[in-house]
C-alpha cells in the first residue's frame, strides 16, 4: 500500500544506507538524518524502482525536530511497517573523572529520553491491528563489557536493551515485534575514526572469528530476522562475532 513504509533512524549511516539499498526495491522508505542527505540517485538507480525515499531532519538533541517529524507522519496518514533505530548522538571519548556533566547529560538526553520520543511517536504509527511489524533496536557489546572513555554511550545503549524487552511484553498485542540487536566491533567511518593508528588485525584479536563485521553484513541480518522469523519478539540477537 502507498502510505506504508519502513523508517530508519540515522539513515546516512553505513549500516542505514545499506538497509535502503535493499529495502527499497520492494518498500516505500523513510530515513533520518542530522546534517547531511543521503544520494538518492545512486541508490534508487541500481534497484530501478519507483518508490518513496524521503529524507527527514531529526536531532535527537531537540524535541522540536522530533514534534515535527510525528506532525508530518500524521499529516500524510503515514504507516510504518518496520523501524530500525540507528540513530544515536556520538560520544567523544573522554576518561570518567574528566567527563563534564553537561556533556554527560547530553548524551544521555539524547540517547536515552529523546529516542524515547521518538520510538513512541513511531510506535504511534504502527500501533493498528493489521499486519505484523517490526520493531529493531540497534545496541552495542560494550553493554556487556563496558567501554575504554565511552561511559555515557554505554550507559545509553543499556538503556536500549532494557526497552526493547520491555516494549516487546507491551506491543505483541498490536502485532508489533520488539527485538535488540547487540552489535560487536563494526567496521565504519567512526571506528577508523576513534582506532586510526590502530591496525583493523589488532582490534580483531579478541574476535574468534577473527575478523571485524560489517554494515551489509548487519543489514542482511535485519533482513533475515524480519524476513524469515514471524515468532521471533523479546531477543537481544548478539552480532559479535563470537566475542
Amino acid at each position: 500500500m502507498k502510505n506504508n513504509y519502513i523508517f530508519i533512524s540515522g539513515g546516512t549511516s553505513e549500516i542505514g544506507q545499506e538497509l535502503i539499498k535493499k529495502f527499497s526495491d520492494k518498500y516505500n522508505i523513510i530515513f533520518s538524518y542530522k546534517k547531511y542527505k543521503i544520494n538518492k540517485k545512486k541508490i534508487l538507480v541500481k534497484n530501478n524502482n519507483k518508490n518513496k525515499l524521503v529524507g527527514k531532519k531529526i536531532d535527537l538533541s531537540n524535541i522540536k525536530s522530533i514534534n515535527n517529524f510525528s506532525n508530518y507522519l500524521k499529516k500524510n496518514k503515514i504507516k510504518i511497517k518496520i523501524f530500525v533505530h540507528l540513530a544515536n548522538i556520538h560520544f567523544d571519548r573522554s576518561e570518567f573523572m574528566k567527563i563534564k556533566e553537561k556533556d554527560f547529560v547530553k548524551n544521555i538526553y539524547g540517547n536515552c529520553i529523546e529516542s524515547f520520543e521518538l520510538i513512541q511517536k513511531v510506535v504511534q504509527c504502527m500501533k493498528k491491528k493489521d499486519s505484523d511489524k517490526s520493531i529493531y533496536l540497534l545496541s552495542s557489546q560494550s553493554v556487556d563489557y563496558g567501554g575504554n572513555k565511552i561511559s555515557p554511550y554505554v550507559a545509553s545503549k543499556g538503556f536500549l536493551n532494557t526497552l526493547g524487552l520491555s516494549l516487546s511484553k507491551e506491543l505483541g498485542k498490536y502485532n508489533i515485534r520488539v527485538n535488540t540487536i547487540t552489535l560487536g566491533k563494526i567496521l565504519s567511518k567512526n571506528m577508523k575514526k576513534n582506532f586510526k593508528r590502530v591496525a583493523n588485525n589488532r582490534l580483531a584479536d579478541d574476535i574468534p572469528l577473527s575478523r571485524l563485521g560489517n554494515a551489509k553484513e548487519v543489514a542482511n541480518l535485519i533482513i533475515s530476522l524480519n524476513n524469515n522469523n514471524p515468532y521471533l519478539s523479546g531477543a537481544n540477537i548478539k552480532f559479535t562475532g563470537g566475542r
